[in-house]
């Protein structure tokens, strides 16, 4: 509802009067304030609830997340998203002053609900659509509460402003509005005479004091103007809300809902599965519709954000709107045989994205998903949807560019290409189940195929785990960076195992930051927040863990960090700022992740005490995996499950994720069952001696178990772990002895403690990995091994004695002593006589102990790039020796800057620079290093036109070797360099200092 302010120009003396009289009328009368309904936001930000039927959809909201925007229905799309037939559609209280916003919420009857108070008014509003596919019905309720002691009259106006060209019918009590072929036909249910009214549409109301006035405005969209009326007509008379409540009951009936303990919980599932449900256009499931994700204003689609949503649908028993999805993303243009483009138009065409987010950057998670999408339905329905030969095509795509590593190198999750453990974890999962597929319909060669495929690709991703920080890690440029969604591979189906369990830890103690929200990946900015999915991804892998303490926290950040509906942003700004979340709020995946970390806690007894569902649903699961390979073994028993689980021959490659999820579910019912919770306190992970310390635990348990033992497993020698004897109670600890001698560099490591409870017929294990790192007492490094004036050394003295340093300078004896804690750079000077020295031997004294270390560098003159740059703003030229031609592409730029504040604003994309510079052949075997600040965010490096290196981060350094003898520079003459830049929002370009040649002296 939106009111309008209005000035009411009142003669002084007769409003005195007024005033006086009705003082007069009310005095000695008791009054009694009229009841007013008040409702709770859900979250505290604002944002748009998501409404439709799969059939149109359309955002509203009494919050808006744009402060531009007013409040009531934003975006009206109908069957796809192709055009936006509505700027908004609106009430207005004419006559009254402006309203002031109480509350916006998600309703129990699946609508956008607030209130609102206008002066003396207290005003509440519901909207919501039928759930009818062959309707498209949205219903306005209202109603009005006058809490003042005086009669108030006023105008309820509902205003319709279109994106479309249209034109107006005004009958007798109802409008028909033109927009292109559609007919929106909008009317009170009570419809009066007064209604509509000389080419108006407003209904006039006077309330007494303590009087309401509750109304239904009824818009039907129709494709001809009977259609409407008669829509209209049959509609007006009926129980509008009873008959929506109905109809979702039915939706939400013929899939599975999670039994929760809090109603809040419950509701915040149907709000978000249902807002995904409307946001499914005939498979076609955008970013979002709130206006970030948009190309030529409509909204942008991606298959991998489909394909997570349609997860969502599967895991909630709604296979119609899977294989809606699967059928939308099978008849796109591809970019080749088997390879989606990473973002398509409201119209299916590859297009570029808004904010410079390009589309043909390779990104090929998605073919793992839709391979496990079908899949995954084979086994809990039976059938088989989706297109078998897309499937083939998809992995004879991926096979064909696997690395001799056994990895791929693509886009995936992020935008900055490597070799991804997410997209080659799930890559490498559905190689597996496409076995199945393959071997299923006699293909028995190709299933042989595929499977050794995924051994080579499970040996490569050994690869991606970094042996120092122990994590899975994205690499990039031959180095690692950390990137939590890498637990989208588990989620898709690769196995849990030891790493992944140890990257977990990582996670948890590295990237989770303010409020327990997950960051995404190493990149400063973006990267740095907090977002729905990543926190999605570990919450769901912490609830088949059993760590509920954990879980609860994940799934709490969501609660508190929804917009006003319930609904997920698809981020949290780290650290905050005056925004606080991404302008996307809802995005259709933090949604539809948001119902998954839901399902997950309940089936896993987090948030449901529901113990039979469980066991239900783990029966079910072995059911489907056991008759998958044993035609007709359609009924199993629990105990017949059990047997199964305990025949390791049984469960062959690609249904061991199958076994983990039966295992954790009977092992949850277990667990509840008998009250059983450990919980891990935080222990050190940082030590600079090598001493034993105590890692302490809770257990309890309502009932005994037959057994409770603890056992280690280690990636480490030199330890010995203490293990205690465990009662039902308590706090307990487990002491961790290592026999490690002082080290002169950290040493890191990892163990891992496993708690095995025998419980009834099974046994449940508790797993939690603990990483430590001993930390030598110094450490002394060459900040940079190209070396221009003297050697800088980096002395970090972390103990409580003095470190003292040793070093011949020509031929004298020099010595230095840094106190404890010291934390600096230190520089020695070198002779400017003689031959430029490359190395140096110290002695470090510390405390009785001497040690002796070497260093080397390269030593090297230096030749300043950072004056005569030109700058190319023609996107669309991306072939190096069109722009070394045409000199009318290129204006002087200032370097370093970003190009915005060097005179060219608002780019965002590629575009590329140019500097001239020339060498005389006397270096021509000698090495040369371009030496570059930071880009941002990607750069791809040419000189001649010859490629020299490309980097990924808008705030790593730059430095690539020019091989001597190579031809791609010319001596004694001009070369040119060209530096392609891609930049995906905000600032962009070579921003950061030095820009130069390092030659080698």
């Amino acid at each position: 509802m939106y009111i309008y302010k209005m000035k009411y120009f009142i003669n002084h003396k007769i409003f005195r009067f007024g005033f006086l009289l009705t003082v007069m009328l009310f005095a000695g009368c008791e009054y009694e304030a009229p009841e007013t309904e008040n409702l709770t936001s859900l979250g505290p930000y604002p944002g748009s609830r998501i409404l439709g039927n799969g059939t149109f959809c359309f955002s509203a909201s009494g919050y808006p997340r744009n402060s531009e925007e007013v409040p009531g229905i934003q975006t009206l799309y109908v069957n796809d998203y192709t055009r936006n037939f509505v700027k908004s559609i609106r009430l207005e209280l004419k006559g009254l002053r402006d309203a002031e916003w109480i509350a916006s919420t998600s309703d129990p009857y699946f609508a956008e609900a607030t209130q609102w108070e206008a002066g003396p008014l207290n005003a509440v509003t519901r909207l919501y659509a039928l759930p009818d596919p062959d309707m498209k019905v949205i219903v306005w309720e209202g109603s009005i509460v006058n809490t003042a002691r005086r009669k108030i009259s006023f105008r309820i106006e509902p205003v319709f402003e279109f994106a479309r060209p249209s034109a107006a019918d005004y009958g007798e009590k109802q409008v028909q509005y033109l927009v292109d072929e559609l007919i929106l036909t909008a009317g009170f249910t009570d419809a009066r005479d007064t209604d509509v009214d000389d080419g108006r549409f407003s209904r006039p109301v006077t309330l007494a004091p303590s009087e309401d006035h509750r109304f239904s405005l009824l818009i039907v969209i129709s494709e001809n103007q009977l259609q409407g009326q008669q829509t209209w007509d049959t509609l007006a008379v009926k129980d509008l809300r009873r008959f929506a409540r109905e109809g979702w009951d039915a939706w939400l009936a013929e899939g599975v809902e999670p039994s929760f303990q809090s109603p809040e919980d419950s509701l915040r599932f149907r709000t978000n599965l249902l807002s995904v449900k409307a946001l499914n256009l005939n498979g076609a499931v955008p970013a979002d519709i709130t206006g970030q994700f948009v190309t030529n204003d409509l909204p942008q689609l991606y298959p991998r954000d489909a394909l997570m949503t349609a997860r969502m649908f599967l895991e909630t028993g709604h296979l119609h709107e899977v294989k809606q999805i699967l059928d939308y993303w099978a008849n796109v243009p591809f970019k080749s045989t088997g390879e989606w483009f990473a973002r398509y138009d409201a119209f299916g065409r590859a297009t570029e994205g808004g904010s410079g987010a390009r589309y043909d950057v390779p990104e090929w998670d998605s073919n793992g998903y839709y391979t496990t999408l079908v899949y995954e339905a084979f086994l809990q329905h039976r059938i088989w949807i989706g297109d078998f030969k897309l499937v083939r095509d998809l992995l004879t795509f991926v096979e064909l560019r696997l690395g001799p590593d056994g990895l791929v190198h693509e886009g995936g999750i992020v935008e900055w290409p490597g070799k991804l453990p997410s997209t080659n974890m799930s890559l490498a999962a559905a190689f597996k189940q496409a076995a199945f597929m393959a071997k299923w319909r006699n293909q028995k060669q190709l299933a042989r195929r595929w499977a050794a495929v995924a051994e080579r690709m499970d040996e490569g991703l050994a690869r991606l785990f970094d042996p120092t920080d122990k994590v899975y890690k994205d690499m990039r440029d031959h180095a690692f960076s950390w990137n939590t969604s890498a637990l989208f591979g588990w989620i898709w189906g690769y196995e849990d195992h030891l790493r992944l369990q140890l990257s977990a830890e990582y996670w948890w103690n590295h990237c989770r930051k303010t409020g327990d929200g997950i960051q995404y990946f190493d990149g400063e900015g973006y990267g740095d927040d907090l977002f729905g999915f990543t926190t999605g991804a570990l919450a769901q892998y912490y609830a088949a863990q059993h760590r509920k303490e954990r879980y609860l926290l994940l799934k709490t950040w969501f609660d508190r960090n929804s917009n006003v509906y319930g609904l997920i942003p698809e981020r949290v700004h780290y650290p905050e700022d005056d925004e606080k979340i991404s302008e996307a709020s809802p995005l259709t995946w933090c949604s539809a992740e948001y119902v998954m970390v839901l399902v997950e806690g309940a089936r896993h007894l987090m948030i449901s005490e529901d113990i039979q569902a469980t066991e239900r649903r783990a029966i079910k699961l072995c059911q489907n995996a056991v008759s998958a390979q044993i035609p007709f073994q359609d009924t199993l028993t629990r105990r017949e499950c059990l047997d199964y689980l305990k025949d390791v021959s049984f469960w062959w490659d690609n249904f061991i994720r199958e076994k983990e999820k039966i295992n954790a579910l009977f092992g949850a019912a277990s667990l509840k069952k008998h009250g059983i919770t450990l919980a891990m306190d935080p222990y050190p992970l940082e030590l600079i001696s090598p001493n034993a310390f105590d890692i302490p635990f809770r257990l309890t348990m309502k009932k005994p178990v037959q057994r409770v033992r603890v056992q280690d497993r280690y990636a480490t020698r030199n330890w010995r772990i203490r293990t205690p004897r465990v009662s039902e109670g308590g706090i307990h600890t487990v002491r961790v002895m290592p026999f490690i001698p002082m080290p002169v560099t950290d040493h890191y490591g990892y163990f891992l403690l496993e708690w095995l409870f025998s419980v009834e017929d099974i046994t449940v294990p508790l797993s939690f990995p603990v990483h430590y790192q001993i930390l030598a007492p110094y450490k002394i490094s060459l900040k940079d091994t190209l070396v221009v004036d003297d050697p800088v050394f980096q002395i970090f003295n972390r103990s409580k004695a003095p470190l003292e340093i040793l070093w011949m300078e020509d031929t004298l004896a020099q010595t230095h002593i840094f106190p404890p804690d010291y934390q600096d750079t230190f520089v020695i000077t070198l002779s400017d006589s003689g031959a430029p020295q490359d190395s140096m031997n110290l002695i470090i004294l510390f405390g009785n102990d001497e040690h002796f270390e070497k260093f080397n560098w390269i030593p090297c003159r230096e030749v300043d790039l950072s004056e005569g740059w030109e700058f190319s703003p023609v996107q669309q030229v991306n072939q190096c020796f069109k722009l070394r031609r045409d000199d009318s592409l290129w204006f002087p730029v200032q370097v370093p800057a970003n190009w915005e504040d060097a005179g060219f604003p608002d780019l965002d994309g590629t575009f590329w620079y140019r500097r001239y510079f020339s060498l005389p052949d006397s270096l021509h075997d000698t090495r040369i290093w371009l030496d570059m600040g930071a880009v941002d965010d990607e750069d791809e490096t040419y000189i001649n036109c010859d490629k020299v290196g490309s980097t990924a981060g808008w705030n790593l350094p730059r430095r690539y070797l020019i091989s001597p003898g190579k031809s791609r520079i010319v001596w004694n003459v001009k070369n040119t360099l060209l530096m392609k830049v891609t930049d995906y929002g905000n600032g962009g370009g070579i921003h950061k200092g030095p820009v130069r040649l390092l030659i080698e002296k």
